[in-house]
């Protein structure tokens, strides 16, 4: 089928041509499927565009509603009020086929997921730029006719997600977090704080995926919201891997050295 794609967004004067609403999955679980993606996919199957928006994607995210008018954040945490967190299931590897290239993406379950997207698609001015809602998380965008090599790779299929926060894009750049506990808060995404949180080198060479898969299949809500915390932590790398040894010994089972 022909796909137009979510991050495709023509850029219009000093900014987008719409906001977008958004799911930004935890970096510690961004990262796994990068890694993972980097093992599955080889290098010279990747889409080989000079527009960085193409390649391999490195924030992984589960778009609720592109195509919004609006450039304000409170008029998403208005219709958003009320709505509590949405968890979410992931399924099989898939792809998107589009007129030049393939998208690799994780198919992606959750009845309340569907409902958001369509709470805000008919309670706030939106142009539809999709013939429906698929919700995924991309993977990679990779050559024409490439896609349907990683179709059915079930790795990643009964992962379930939590999300307290929805994220809102404005049309002029500009990031905001709305708290999903009754629309209670909105704030500036502290993604556009990236440099104050640097992700310790020592913790990321220690963490392989398969280890940090294992993590996720057995962690509940409370112990990945740690695992998230001491990844921003700030503490020094030494700390890290001890803090980390001590809660992957806790749900594994596991003694790391």
């Amino acid at each position: 089928m022909s796909y137009r794609l979510d991050r495709i967004i023509k850029l219009a004067g000093d900014g987008y041509d719409f906001s977008s609403t958004q799911f930004n999955l935890p970096k510690s679980l961004s990262k796994l499927i990068y890694n993972y993606g980097k093992k599955l996919i080889p290098d010279e199957d990747v889409f080989d565009s000079s527009d960085p928006q193409f390649g391999r994607e490195k924030k992984g995210h589960i778009t609720v509603k592109y195509g919004l008018h609006t450039n304000n954040p409170d008029d998403v945490k208005e219709v958003v009020s009320g709505f509590w967190s949405v968890v979410v299931s992931l399924g099989n590897i898939s792809y998107f086929d589009n007129k030049d290239f393939d998208v690799v993406i994780i198919e992606v379950e959750s009845d309340k997921l569907e409902k958001l997207n369509e709470k805000i698609s008919s309670e706030m001015k939106v142009t539809d730029t999709h013939p429906g809602y698929t919700p995924h998380i991309t993977i990679a965008y990779v050559e024409k006719g490439k896609g349907s090599e990683y179709k059915g790779d079930d790795f990643f299929k009964g992962k379930k997600v939590k999300f307290h926060s929805l994220v809102f894009s404005a049309k002029d750049g500009r990031k905001f977090k709305i708290g999903l506990e009754g629309g209670k808060e909105v704030e500036e995404e502290v993604e556009l704080e990236e440099e104050k949180n640097k992700e310790s080198a020592v913790y990321r060479d220690n963490l392989g995926f398969e280890e940090m898969y294992k993590f996720y299949e057995k962690a509940d809500s409370d112990e990945i919201a740690i695992l998230e915390n001491l990844l921003n932590s700030g503490l020094d790398d030494r700390l890290v891997w001890l803090k980390y040894r001590k809660l992957v010994n806790q749900v594994l089972g596991v003694d790391l050295k």
